[in-house]
């Protein structure tokens, strides 16, 4: 059996009536998209007032910290500046008055000295003195060679023929590697 339309409307308001359900749809379809975007703005907004809260609690813990970070990290660089000038100092350290109290000691008495000079870069000592005789200056050489830090002595020939007339000058050649303290 076939269904039976009567369709007793007319054109004109039947024209009207689809207008009508069109537009109520095309109404209800716009009312869920809207109703969507309101609730993604909504939580939109939300999540930017809980990142921006979280934000401003971490820069303002960051904040706090940074000044205490600088300070700390300035003072290790202080410590360190210090550490490695005190390395420095005691790499180029050398007990001259080791060298100076040994020197006095193995001098004899018939020795003065006018002076002494001590040249750290070529490792030698310039000293320069006045002798009785001649003996007590080859004495102080065969004393000085016998220490462990002296390398060579030198004593000019001439000045051991002119001893009692003019002052004489000793160069050491010195070992300051070997030298104990």
């Amino acid at each position: 059996m076939a269904a039976l339309r009567l369709n007793v409307l007319a054109p004109r308001k039947k024209k009207h009536i689809r207008r009508l359900t069109t537009f109520l749809f095309l109404k209800h379809i716009m009312e869920i998209v809207l109703f969507g975007l309101c609730i993604i703005s909504v939580a939109l907004l939300l999540g930017l007032y809980i990142l921006e809260e979280n934000f401003t609690t971490i820069a303002a813990g960051f904040a706090a910290t940074t000044p205490q970070r600088a300070q700390v990290r300035q003072e290790a660089v202080r410590i360190n500046q210090r550490i490695n000038q005190i390395n420095t100092a005691q790499k180029e350290f050398i007990p001259w008055s080791i060298i100076l109290a040994a020197i006095t000691e193995l001098t004899p008495t018939d020795i003065t000295w006018n002076s002494w000079s001590f040249d750290r870069a070529s490792g030698r000592a310039k000293l320069t003195g006045l002798a009785d005789n001649r003996e007590s200056v080859a004495a102080l050489e065969q004393k000085l060679l016998t220490k462990a830090w002296v390398k060579d002595v030198e004593l000019p020939l001439s000045e051991l023929i002119t001893i009692k007339e003019k002052p004489f000058g000793v160069t050491l050649i010195l070992m300051l590697k070997d030298l104990q303290y």
